[in-house]
Parts: C-alpha cells; sequence; structure tokens
C-alpha cells in the first residue's frame, strides 16, 4: 500500500465509515430495484407469451373444430344425397320388378289359356272319336243280326 492509501485509511472517520456504507446500501438497494424491475419486465414478458402461446392455440383449435364442423355438414350432405339415391334406385328396381312380374303374368296367363285351348280341343277330338269308336248295344245288335243273316243266306245259296 502506498502512503497517500494509508493516509486516507486513517482519515476515514466513523462519519466516512458511515457514509460509506450508506452508499454500499444505496447502491444495494438500486441493484435490487433494477433486478425486480428486470424480473418484472421479464414476468410481464413471459406472462405475454403465454397469453399469445394461449391465443395462437384457441385459434387452431377454433380452426380445428371449423374444419371438423364443415367435414361434418359435407357428411350429412352426402348421406342424404345417398339416401335419396338408394331410394331412388329403389324405386326404380320396385317399378321394373312391378312391370316384369305384370308381364310374366300376362305372358302366362296367355300360355295357360293357349295350352287349355289345346287340351279342349283334344278333349273334343277324343270323345268324338270315342263317340265314333263306341259302338252301341242296340247298333251292335243290328249289325250282329244281318251279319247272322248274311250267313244264313250264303249257307242256304251254298245248302242248295
Amino acid at each position: 500500500m502506498t502512503a497517500a492509501v494509508k493516509k486516507e485509511n486513517k482519515e476515514l472517520s466513523m462519519d466516512g465509515i458511515y457514509q460509506l456504507l450508506e452508499s454500499i446500501v444505496e447502491r444495494q438497494d438500486d441493484i435490487r430495484t433494477v433486478e425486480v424491475k428486470r424480473l418484472d419486465e421479464q414476468f410481464n414478458n413471459m406472462k405475454r407469451q403465454a397469453e399469445a402461446e394461449s391465443e395462437r392455440r384457441d385459434s387452431l383449435r377454433k380452426a380445428d373444430i371449423d374444419n371438423i364442423f364443415n367435414a361434418n355438414e359435407r357428411a350429412i350432405k352426402q348421406a342424404e344425397i345417398l339416401a335419396k339415391q338408394v331410394a331412388d334406385n329403389a324405386d326404380v328396381l320396385r317399378k321394373a320388378v312391378a312391370e316384369t312380374a305384370s308381364v310374366i303374368a300376362m305372358q302366362l296367363q296367355q300360355i295357360t289359356n293357349s295350352l287349355i285351348e289345346r287340351i279342349s280341343a283334344v278333349e273334343k277330338v277324343q270323345y268324338e272319336n270315342k263317340g265314333r269308336s263306341g259302338i252301341s248295344a242296340p247298333l251292335l245288335m243290328l249289325i250282329a243280326g244281318l251279319v247272322g243273316g248274311l250267313v244264313v243266306f250264303i249257307v242256304e245259296l251254298v245248302i242248295v
């Protein structure tokens, strides 16, 4: 240490020490105040960042919800269109089946009528042929009598 510093150290009295301590305390207070301000600013900055992040997430959620809502609306519209198409196709098929059934019933009726007419004609011919081929008893006796008379006549001619 130099002589000037020693002299200064001796000159420090209690008042000087108190002043020095006060200046140190004041300096510490200033440092603490600056640090509190810095921490407050840092806290406020973090708070603003958290709020901004929260708003960003909320906007993303809102966008997602809107997208889901729109997709749901589109799906409902597509389901309605599909249901209408299915109903229309069912009506067309129902009409086609009804028309086909009607045509087939008419064709079946025509075939049935034709078969009935043919069977009736065959039965009529069979009845007529049966009537012709069937000889009644009186006619049979008459034929038998004629044949018998012819036989007698021929026999008499041959014998005489």
